[in-house]
């Protein structure tokens, strides 16, 4: 009966220290798969923002082209608005009060040089801002960049050490399983000695 108990009692260790591995395997592999899967999902972020990142640039040289030539078209808006004043100073000055018609021309010219001027200025402030924006966001981009591959050199660190840690603990659970079958075999020889007995 001691042989038997003791046998029970080893029977039950190695049962406990094989559940024990495969638990720590059954870890060890569930981690290792939650590293490859943030892995995966950083790589297809680095990706999106590094395609991102290059469509700003490439989009940058264009937004400040269309910004030079809003402010090409403002400078000639405000030449235009700064000639119909000088015409209609002259007409003052020379003619004394000019006519109706040629006034109220003037003053329509006047009025449309000033609204270009402030419709292009605008489109320019507007232009301004929205490179200011992609530079800005380029930069919380290239930022986002260097945090992933930082984050990426520890998932490798972890996924390494994982990957090491991994045929060990299999080590483990098959020791765990050959202890298993000898204290069983052990306890079956025990039993059917006191069956005989």
């Amino acid at each position: 009966r001691a042989e038997t108990a003791s046998a029970q009692s080893e029977v039950e260790s190695a049962t406990a220290q094989a559940q024990s591995s495969r638990a720590e395997l059954s870890g060890a592999e569930r981690e290792l798969e939650s590293l490859h899967a943030g892995a995966a999902e950083r790589e297809r972020t680095r990706d999106f923002l590094t395609r991102r990142l290059e469509s700003i640039a490439e989009l940058e040289p264009t937004l400040i082209g269309r910004l030079a030539d809003l402010e090409n078209r403002a400078t000639l808006a405000r030449a235009a608005r700064a000639e119909a004043a000088a015409r209609h100073a002259r007409e003052l000055a020379h003619g004394g009060a000019p006519g109706e018609a040629a006034l109220a021309e003037l003053m329509g010219q006047l009025e449309a040089a000033q609204r270009e001027l402030d419709a292009s200025e605008r489109r320019a402030e507007d232009l301004r801002d929205e490179l200011s924006e992609l530079m800005q966001e380029a930069a919380v981009i290239r930022g986002r960049l260097g945090d992933l591959t930082g984050e990426r050199a520890e998932l490798d660190e972890r996924l390494a050490a994982s990957s090491a840690e991994a045929p060990a603990l299999a080590a483990e659970t098959s020791m765990a399983h050959e202890l298993l079958a000898v204290a069983e075999r052990e306890l079956e020889a025990c039993r059917a000695e006191l069956a005989s007995v």
